[in-house]
């Protein structure tokens, strides 16, 4: 009898309780937030400190629309007062606004259109709590918004200016230096690396795919990833061996040291290495050749397409025969059938003596299949160096031939299209 008058006791509590609690108005809370917001805005416009700041909670964060805010309240104030204080204050104002409440109603995810007489369309999102005072804004992040065919101009932009858009601070030109002559082409008057920052040295292609998947959303200067081979990037220490991603190339170590210091906890695991000086890369690439174990000097290289589209991958003895006919040129679409098309981006290691022998006219990869194919020279990032012009255009200048000893340079923009114009403007 006890043990049920006590449940029933339990049960009615229970009942009790449920009766009195409040039911919860999410149309109401919604418009509360709303209230919220409009009030921060409205704020901002009259430039009222107090209920700017009233608004947001003692641990809010504001995100604004340059990579380096992100202020905690107590920043965001600091930065506020002084333009407060004179009476200037800025106006955006709410358009289309969304808010949705979490299941117990106290949290609350917004995003709204923003409308500023200066800057056009912003967006705002962010997340607000509700406090014994009422709801408080505890995130707002601002962003522009962006049409999809502007981002490759904004992208140019941004890169170019190094570490203000993420990009290395004075980092050099990305390419291949000691073993071609178009490093000092591409940058000229620029000194030579010492020091680069590496992500990490891998084994195989598909290592090093998944290393640079991992870095793909976070923005660098054009050309960077440089994806190279330790025969061509020629590291102080000879136990560094294989396939470097490289983040940035610098004249010394404390270049490249900066750069990790201000981009480390984006970049993981990547450290700096100190690399040789040109003619002690080329004594150390000819050991081998001078002590008699080889007669011919043969290092892996990387053949990483360009950017942009498949790209025709042809035998050998096709391309041989069309060239005995032709000359040495790049093939016109169609003249020849291929034997396989190749991804952009792809990367192949190959160490092969007769990568030698092609004159900068095709290059060696791998089909699907695993069969041996060749690529049109231009389609991919061998002998190449990436810099950014006077605009902020990326640069890409690329060996393709060579007369009486001096190489012979083409120039082209480049992005994330690809080389898409020569920088002469000779050819579209």
């Amino acid at each position: 009898m006890r043990r049920t008058a006590l449940a029933l006791l339990t049960v009615s509590a229970l009942a009790a309780g449920c009766a009195h609690a409040p039911v919860l108005d999410r149309e109401a809370e919604a418009l509360a937030v709303g209230e919220i917001l409009d009030g921060w805005h409205g704020a901002a416009a009259n430039a009222d400190l107090e209920a700017y700041l009233g608004a947001m909670a003692p641990d809010a964060v504001f995100l604004g629309t340059d990579g380096t805010e992100r202020w905690t309240a107590r920043q965001f104030a600091d930065f506020v007062e002084p333009y407060f204080s004179k009476g200037t204050g800025w106006t955006y104002r709410p358009g289309e606004r969304h808010v949705t409440l979490s299941r117990d109603g106290r949290t609350a995810w917004f995003d709204e259109r923003l409308f500023n007489d200066g800057y056009g369309e912003l967006r705002g999102t962010g997340v607000a709590v509700r406090t014994p005072e009422g709801w408080r804004i505890a995130q707002y992040n601002m962003t522009f918004v962006l049409p999809n065919d502007a981002t490759r101009e904004v992208v140019r932009t941004v890169r170019s200016r190094g570490m203000e858009g993420g990009g290395p601070p004075g980092s050099l030109p990305a390419g291949t230096w000691f073993s071609t002559t178009t490093y000092g082409a591409v940058c000229d008057g620029c000194p030579r690396p010492g020091a680069a920052i590496v992500s990490g040295f891998f084994e195989t292609e598909e290592e090093c795919g998944e290393a640079l998947r991992k870095l793909s959303t976070i923005p660098m200067q054009i050309g960077y990833p440089l994806v190279i081979h330790t025969d061509e990037l020629a590291p102080a220490k000879e136990d560094l061996v294989g396939i470097a991603v490289v983040l940035g190339l610098f004249e010394d170590r404390a270049g490249a040291t900066a750069w990790l210091g201000q981009m480390g906890q984006l970049v993981g695991t990547a450290r700096v290495i100190a690399l040789l000086d040109r003619e002690a890369a080329y004594d150390r690439a000819y050991a081998p050749v001078e002590a008699g174990e080889t007669d011919e000097l043969v290092q892996t290289r990387l053949v990483r397409i360009q950017a942009g589209r498949p790209v025709a991958a042809y035998r050998a003895a096709d391309i041989d025969e069309y060239q005995d006919e032709h000359g040495i040129a790049p093939i016109p679409h169609g003249a020849v059938e291929p034997a396989c098309e190749v991804e952009p981006g792809a990367i192949f290691a190959i160490r092969d003596r007769s990568f030698n022998h092609r004159y900068y006219s095709h290059a060696p990869v791998r089909c699907p299949d695993g069969s041996t194919a060749l690529v049109d020279w231009r389609e991919t990032l061998l002998d190449t160096a990436t810099g950014v012009d006077g605009e902020g255009r990326g640069i890409l200048s690329q060996v393709v031939g060579a007369e009486c000893d001096s190489p012979l340079v083409e120039t082209w923009y480049y992005d994330d299209r690809g080389r898409y114009r020569m920088a002469d403007g000779e050819m579209e």
